[in-house]
């Protein structure tokens, strides 16, 4: 996905998740990629930005109406430690609600919004309907709406797809 954001000249990235961990991982991700330059590597703080907070706010520079893609990966962090002994930490609804409300007036004609919904944990399964409840509200003159998800193995993901339509003002005065 970053590659839709970033080329080796052009676009910025934010990476926002509540754990750290998620951060360093994403951060490791970029600097071992074969798919940008070193150059582009040594310099990533300059493109890509990260923030360790709550999803539900954007970093206040971000201009509405500007965005190309906002990804949303719901759920919890993937090979963190289980059991009683360790704290969970995963997405709630309501602040997931909160969020995507807030993305959607970041998100540029031509942009997309991309919601991975897992059930299979805790709250997920109501996160899952909050959200698709949420993306079924949008104003379809303004937005196109489609899911994926497995029929016949319930607690996978679910892929949320918005796209933000283009309008195309054909009869605009010159």
């Amino acid at each position: 996905m970053a590659r839709l954001a970033l080329t080796e000249s052009i676009g910025k990235l934010y990476c926002i998740d509540i754990q750290q961990c998620a951060i360093d991982n994403t951060l490791s991700a970029f600097r071992n990629s074969t798919e940008f330059s070193d150059a582009f590597k040594q310099n990533i703080s300059d493109r890509v930005i990260f923030s360790c907070s709550d999803h539900k706010t954007f970093p206040p520079e971000i201009i509405p109406s500007s965005v190309s893609l906002i990804t949303y990966n719901l759920g919890y962090l993937p090979g963190r430690p289980r059991g009683k002994e360790y704290e969970v930490i995963q997405t709630d609804f309501s602040t997931t609600i909160t969020s995507i409300k807030n993305a959607a007036n970041l998100i540029k004609e031509g942009g997309l919004l991309s919601v991975t919904a897992y059930p299979g944990h805790k709250g997920g399964e109501t996160e899952l309907y909050e959200v698709q409840k949420l993306l079924s509200s949008f104003d379809q003159e303004d937005w196109r709406i489609h899911s994926h998800m497995p029929l016949n193995r319930p607690l996978l993901p679910t892929l949320f797809l918005a796209f933000k339509i283009e309008k195309f003002n054909y009869y605009k005065k010159k």
